[in-house]
């Protein structure tokens, strides 16, 4: 179970690294549950739809800009954690926050994202 939680935190940063919709609609399906929800300090949404919109918005935001990971993830029970980045080339860690992942029935059914540093870029 532990390597099975590990491997959904790691897919779920390739997915919101990926740039092309429709691959990343493969990999939604493959990852989240149909009632996912994702809260952030700016937003609360549900579904695979709307995260897949958020994500749309974010790369055209912030073009260039990929999250890295800066850690293997935590976790217990059906619960997981992983620190990471999002920012340019240049500025990799332009952006830093922790996602905390719950887990039901083999999918991440709940994405809750803090952050913990933003810096602008000028």
């Amino acid at each position: 179970m532990e390597i099975a939680i590990k491997k959904l935190v790691n897919e779920h940063f390739i997915l919101w690294n990926e740039q092309d919709r429709s691959k990343r609609t493969l990999l939604i399906e493959a990852l989240y549950a149909d009632d996912v929800e994702f809260i952030d300090p700016f937003v609360a949404i549900t579904g695979k739809d709307k995260i897949n919109d958020f994500i749309d918005h974010l790369h055209k935001e912030n073009p260039g800009f990929q999250f890295t990971t800066s850690n293997n993830p935590d976790q217990h029970h059906e619960v997981a954690r992983l620190v990471w980045n999002f920012g340019p080339d240049d500025n990799k860690d332009l952006i830093k926050g922790e996602d905390v992942f719950v887990i039901s029935k083999g999918l991440i059914s709940k994405v809750y994202t803090f952050i913990d540093k933003m810096n602008s870029q000028g």
